[in-house]
C-alpha cells in the first residue's frame, strides 16, 4: 500500500524556487521519517552540521510535525551534497528556506520527502550559476545521459560517439534557443517527454507506478503509440499514468504484482 501527501504552503513575498529536491540519506533515518511522514501539520526546516566530518558544508534536513498531542522535531536527512555546497560556499545561508512539497510512502515503507530550496528572487541568477559551475564539475568527463540523448533522438540529430554530459548539455542548451525561436511547441513538446522520460527512468519514481524497470525504448514505443492514438505530450506529461497503462498494455511483463492505484 503507497500513499502520497502533497503540500503548498505559500512562497514568502520575492522568494522563488531556486532548486526542486528530495532529501538525501533519509531511508538511514527511516523511523524518525516515517514517524514525521504520519504526523501532520508537517513542515521542514534547515540546519548546518559544520562539524560533519565527511562535509563541512552539509546541511541537515529537520522534519517538524504535532503527533497527538505533543509537537515534535528530528532529523530526516540532509539537503543534497552540491545543493549544501552552494547554499554554503556561496553565501546563500541564512537567506533561503526549504518549502515541502511531497512525502511518498511506498512498499516495505521506502520513504521519500520532496522539497523546494527558496531564496530571494534578485539573488536567482547568482545561485543557479554557482550550481551549475558545481554540477559541471561533478559531472565533469561522465557520459551522456539517457535524457540527453533522447533530445537528439527528437529532433533528428546524431548521436555522438562517447558524448560526454558536459557536450551533450551545451549542445541542448544551444539547439533548444535555435529551435524555440521557430517553434516554441517543439520545445515545450520536448519539456513534456523529457519529464516522462526522468520519471519513468528513475529507480525511486517507479516505485510510484507499480512497475519494473522500463527500458528507454519501451518506454519511446509507448509514448509513440500513444502519439499515433491522438495524444498529446502535453496530456500525457499531465497524466503519465497514462504512459504507465500504455507500457503495461504493450509490456505486461512490466507490471508489478498486484499493482494498485493510489488513490
Amino acid at each position: 500500500m503507497t500513499t502520497k501527501q502533497e503540500f503548498s504552503p505559500p512562497i514568502p513575498d520575492g522568494f522563488e524556487n531556486f532548486s526542486s529536491v528530495s532529501v538525501v540519506g533519509i531511508q538511514q533515518k527511516k523511523k524518525t521519517a516515517l514517524k514525521f511522514a504520519r504526523n501532520r501539520n508537517q513542515s521542514l526546516e534547515l540546519e548546518r552540521e559544520p562539524d560533519n566530518k565527511q562535509d563541512p558544508n552539509a546541511i541537515k534536513v529537520v522534519g517538524r510535525s504535532k503527533g497527538l498531542i505533543f509537537g515534535d522535531q528530528a532529523s530526516i536527512g540532509y539537503v543534497p551534497r552540491e545543493l549544501a555546497s552552494c547554499i554554503v560556499e556561496g553565501g546563500f545561508w541564512g537567506s533561503v528556506e526549504p518549502r515541502l512539497r511531497r512525502i511518498y510512502i511506498g512498499d516495505d515503507e521506502y520513504i521519500e520527502v520532496e522539497f523546494q530550496l527558496l531564496g530571494p528572487r534578485e539573488e536567482k541568477k547568482a545561485f543557479n550559476n554557482l550550481l551549475q559551475e558545481v554540477v559541471d564539475r561533478k559531472f565533469e568527463g561522465r557520459p551522456a545521459t539517457v535524457w540527453q540523448k533522447e533530445f537528439y533522438r527528437m529532433f533528428d540529430f546524431t548521436v555522438p560517439k562517447e558524448l560526454t554530459y558536459l557536450a551533450a548539455r551545451h549542445f541542448i542548451h544551444e539547439k533548444s534557443a535555435e529551435i524555440g525561436k521557430e517553434d516554441q511547441s517543439a520545445i515545450r513538446a520536448w519539456e513534456c517527454y523529457g519529464d516522462i522520460v526522468k520519471e519513468l527512468l528513475h529507480p525511486q519514481t517507479r516505485e510510484t507506478y507499480n512497475i519494473n524497470a522500463v527500458s528507454i525504448t519501451r518506454l519511446r514505443s509507448a509514448v509513440i503509440a500513444l502519439l499515433d492514438e491522438g495524444n498529446s505530450f502535453e496530456a500525457m506529461h499531465r497524466n503519465i499514468e497514462t504512459v504507465v497503462d500504455k507500457l503495461i498494455e504493450l509490456h505486461p511483463n512490466l507490471e508489478v504484482e498486484h499493482r494498485e492505484d493510489d488513490d
